[in-house]
């Protein structure tokens, strides 16, 4: 009777799992459908295009299938949270993937809160909770944040279980821009650029360029100039 009842307590507990499976996909299945649809509405080119295209004056349904399928494109396995993991440029104009990256989130993110549907709101939503759970996406996305942010919390402050951080604003979208120029770090000017290293993802030593995020530019760092 013992072997018995532990047979029918697997075999129960076995199927509640599967049917946990089963149900999972069907709780995510508006936004899934949703992250797919958008995907397949984006035009086959070069994703340096499709980001620029998010700074011009379209539809915001094109612009969020724009900003998705960026998403899918630059992230791994369009994993919003392994931001840390996008790193390298779209050359010739030296544009850091990285940043580009946040762009795409930020994007989607107001588009989706434009068309004012729940379902897009949602989907909005879970990219945001994806991208908090990277611990630099919260400081650089969120803890410090473009003027945009303020938008984003009104638009989505009815989501459940969204909790975004007052964050402390600096400059305005986008995050990316091409480098341009050279600049050298001084006591003075230290704390006024994020550092990213040589594959343009943000550093905390001294790296190959510097952003400042309150003017928008991305700049070469160069030694200090001797006095001689």
């Amino acid at each position: 009777m013992k072997g018995t009842s532990i047979k029918i307590l697997l075999i129960a507990m076995t199927l509640f799992l599967v049917s946990g499976l089963f149900q999972m996909p069907q709780a995510f299945g508006q936004t899934g459908e949703l992250r797919s649809i958008l995907i397949s509405e984006a035009p086959e080119e070069e994703l340096v295009l499709t980001w620029e295209k998010l700074w011009e004056d379209i539809d915001p349904r094109e612009k969020a299938s724009r900003a998705m399928y960026l998403i899918e494109s630059l992230f791994p396995d369009g994993d919003v949270s392994r931001w840390e993991e996008v790193s390298g440029f779209w050359y010739p104009s030296l544009i850091p993937k990285s940043l580009a990256a946040l762009d795409a989130v930020y994007v989607l993110a107001l588009s989706l809160a434009e068309t004012g549907e729940s379902e897009g709101k949602d989907l909005a939503g879970e990219i945001l909770k994806d991208l908090y759970r990277s611990r630099k996406g919260r400081i650089y996305a969120f803890m410090t944040a473009p003027e945009e942010y303020l938008e984003i919390k009104e638009s989505l402050k009815d989501i459940k279980r969204l909790l975004l951080p007052e964050g402390k604003i600096i400059g305005s979208l986008p995050f990316a821009h091409p480098v341009r120029g050279k600049y050298s770090v001084t006591s003075r000017n230290l704390s006024q650029y994020v550092s990213l290293n040589g594959y343009g993802q943000p550093t905390s030593t001294m790296g190959a360029y510097g952003w400042d995020r309150k003017k928008g530019r991305i700049f070469n760092h160069i030694e200090r100039e001797s006095n001689r």
